[in-house]
């Protein structure tokens, strides 16, 4: 799915092909769904004659300045995209749009599962939905103090908000993932939890992380591989390699991954990640072999068993902020290359059940069901008032009910 480094990518491409060219022709495609709150007649009409100022980007949406009102704005949903050729070329498959400039330049917007929005706006950034979206971690993130503010007024999981757009514009899935990988913090704790400290570390690695993103076109193949940078290679494990990419990169990258899946090829996010990695079934231990992990696959989180390639390169001041947080134990384990420990507060009940479970080897024996017969009059009847049916009892049906019935009367 686009985030903000695929959306600003695409933002530029589009404004160095359009930016002072005229719209000679628009071609649009009937698709109710896509353009939301205006026809495609009406969307080309606007555009036709117009001349392109510039191209603008907030979060996941675009749109472009012309010389006069209204303005188109375009959100690539899952699947769109820009595409750019020349006269002569025919147009992708699946296209909504097709802008067309006289000097024979042509954009079209393609988008297969139609979860995109074609909108035409007098003011986009005065109207929803750009109205309504939070700050951009590339134009600028408020300071860590106004920052914290605001994650304290915030009770849900601190991965959650980071993925809110009413206040990261643009943050997706493995941006969120890497960043709090990153500032080593447990993408389940709440907001409200972090420290100052933390909260500036999470800022950091967030503008970092998009930047460098970005600077390489969001070419997900020259993100740096794991263990030669901070930066993860999630969005390649997730998305594969980008289409019709044939790098050495790649090649060389594919020929090292095993054959079978591994933990940081489920999670994508890498084999220390704290993201749906360190979720308690995936961290369980087995009593009998503690290097064993979830299911009987071999534990990748320890570091005995884990290839010298597959571990991460740490931030280098960050066993430096961990020490001055008094989290020693969490310093160690990064210097030693390991994973860090969880919160307290975050430990999940269900994990301490499967522990438990693991160590005796049985599970939770079951009340077998009895008839009603056997049931005590009073107890026999419901609370709502229904008689007859008793919580963890069988009822009795026909013959047997009619017997029950017979037996009672004096």
């Amino acid at each position: 799915m686009p985030e903000l480094p695929e959306v600003e990518t695409a933002r530029r491409r589009a404004e160095r092909a359009l930016r002072g060219r005229r719209i000679a022709a628009v071609a649009t495609a009937p698709d109710p769904i896509v353009y939301h709150g205006v026809s495609p007649s009406r969307f080309a009409a606007a555009l036709r004659g117009r001349r392109v100022l510039a191209v603008r980007r907030k979060g996941k949406h675009l749109w472009m300045e012309l010389d006069r009102r209204p303005w188109p704005l375009f959100h690539f949903g899952m699947t769109g995209s820009f595409e750019i050729y020349r006269d002569g070329a025919p147009r992708p498959r699946f296209w909504k749009v097709e802008i067309a400039m006289e000097d024979g330049t042509r954009l079209a917007m393609p988008d297969p599962r139609r979860f995109g929005r074609i909108r035409l706006q007098e003011r986009p950034e005065d109207e929803p939905p750009l109205a309504r979206l939070g700050f951009d971690p590339l134009e600028g993130l408020p300071p860590a103090r106004d920052l914290g503010g605001r994650l304290r007024r915030r009770g849900g999981a601190v991965k959650s908000v980071l993925l809110d757009q009413s206040l990261f514009a643009g943050v997706g899935n493995w941006i969120a993932d890497e960043a709090l990988y990153q500032a080593a913090i447990d993408p389940r704790r709440p907001a409200s939890s972090l420290a100052h400290r933390e909260v500036a570390r999470l800022r950091a690695r967030l503008h970092a992380i998009v930047r460098r993103a970005v600077a390489v076109g969001a070419d997900d193949a020259r993100f740096p591989a794991p263990g030669s940078s901070t930066i993860a290679g999630g969005a390649r494990r997730a998305r594969g390699p980008a289409a019709g990419s044939g790098s050495s990169t790649s090649r060389s990258a594919a020929a090292r991954r095993p054959s079978s899946p591994r933990a940081s090829d489920r999670t994508g996010a890498g084999p220390l990640a704290l993201g749906r990695a360190a979720h308690p079934r995936a961290r369980l231990r087995s009593a009998a072999d503690p290097g064993v992990g979830h299911r009987g696959q071999p534990d990748r989180h320890d570091p005995e068993r884990r290839p010298e390639e597959e571990r991460r390169v740490v931030p280098v001041d960050l066993h430096r902020e961990l020490e001055g947080e008094g989290r020693v134990e969490d310093r160690n384990r990064v210097l030693r290359h390991e994973p860090l420990g969880l919160p307290h507060h975050a430990t999940h009940h269900g994990r301490e059940q499967g522990d438990a479970r693991a160590a005796v080897g049985q599970r939770t024996p079951r009340v077998p069901a009895r008839p009603l017969a056997e049931a005590g009059e009073d107890e026999a009847r419901e609370q709502d008032g229904t008689p007859g049916i008793v919580p963890g009892r069988v009822p009795l049906h026909g013959a047997a009910r009619a017997k029950e019935r017979s037996d009672r009367v004096p």
